[in-house]
């Protein structure tokens, strides 16, 4: 029983920008090189269609968040492997804005001084405080509900463990 569920993709700016970047690095190596020799000519073959690839892969990519009855479960389609955080290993589930590159860097997968980061751009999200390693940032459009499923998640499960003992 799945309590929430939001999937968040790139936003095309993003992708676009993205794309800008890696083709004027490509166009500005090519052109200040000339092409002498066969490896080099393979390179310069290779790299537009690596940059398509990185394009297509980027615009295939989705930011999965499914809270249900176990925990919150976070993934990163095509980039990333999904990680599941259980109920019982969060201590404290806060509402926040945060700055996406002074904070972690950027968006995607981040490590940053305030921890883990999983965004796809914005500057909202929730974080969870958790009993062992760093602090997890889930960007979101749906901050309020996110919160509210965790924090409900969290009553149930430490319910059932005063029910167990």
């Amino acid at each position: 029983m799945i309590r929430f569920h939001e999937e968040q993709r790139f936003r095309k700016a993003t992708i676009a920008l993205l794309l800008g970047v890696i083709a004027f690095v490509v166009f500005v190596t090519v052109a200040a090189q000339t092409i002498s020799r066969p490896d080099e000519l393979i390179i310069v073959t290779i790299t537009p269609l690596v940059v398509v690839l990185v394009a297509l892969l980027y615009s295939r990519a989705h930011l999965d968040v499914d809270v249900n009855g176990e925990g919150v479960t976070i993934a990163f389609r095509y980039l990333w492997p999904a990680r599941h955080i259980s109920f019982a290993d969060i201590v404290a589930v806060e509402m926040r804005r945060y700055r996406p590159l002074l904070d972690y860097g950027g968006w995607g997968v981040r490590f940053g001084l305030a921890g883990w980061a999983y965004t796809t751009g914005g500057n909202v999200g929730v974080k969870l405080r958790l009993r062992r390693g760093t602090p997890v940032l889930i960007g979101t459009g749906r901050p309020r509900e996110l919160e509210a499923a965790i924090r409900a998640g969290m009553e149930r499960s430490a319910d059932m463990g005063r029910q167990a003992t």
